[in-house]
């Protein structure tokens, strides 16, 4: 792979520590190698984000960063625990901050579109009027969650 970290990185640097150097300082600081760090190994592999403790109850949610990416989890009323970015569909706004529960939607506070907790749109204001929507194919996008 012609953008391995391995070979940006160059001579003195090898899969195996033992036969490893320690990588030039403007490694540390390389806008590109950040970038393919970005790619290469927070994108594709499964990064821990918090305990199934912390949102014990239907509603809960916790949202953070993950690879740059806002995110948040929320347990379902069925129990299940899902995983979305967190970016309204609408006009890309935030949807969730911090940690919390929401009684019955999520709601966006730009335009007030509302999701239900397993990601499907509930309600999006004026929408009736907007020619050909289709309210079924409009949901949050989900990120991978394992328990």
């Amino acid at each position: 792979m012609p953008n391995d970290i391995r070979t940006i990185v160059g001579p003195g640097f090898s899969a195996d520590a033992s036969d490893s150097f320690t990588p030039d300082a403007g490694f540390y600081f390389d806008p590109g190698l950040y970038a393919e760090e970005q790619r290469q190994i927070f994108a594709r592999n499964w990064l821990y984000f918090c305990h199934q403790s912390q949102i014990p109850a239907e509603g809960d949610y916790f949202s953070g960063t993950v690879a740059e990416e806002s995110v948040f989890v929320i347990r379902g009323r069925d129990g299940a625990i899902r995983g979305f970015f967190n970016v309204c569909q609408h006009r890309a706004h935030q949807l969730l901050s911090g940690e919390g529960q929401v009684r019955t939607v999520i709601k966006c506070p730009y335009h007030s579109w509302t999701y239900n907790l397993d990601g499907s749109l509930r309600g999006a204001p004026k929408c009736e009027a907007v020619k050909n929507f289709n309210r079924d194919s409009v949901h949050l996008a989900p990120i991978g969650v394992e328990v």
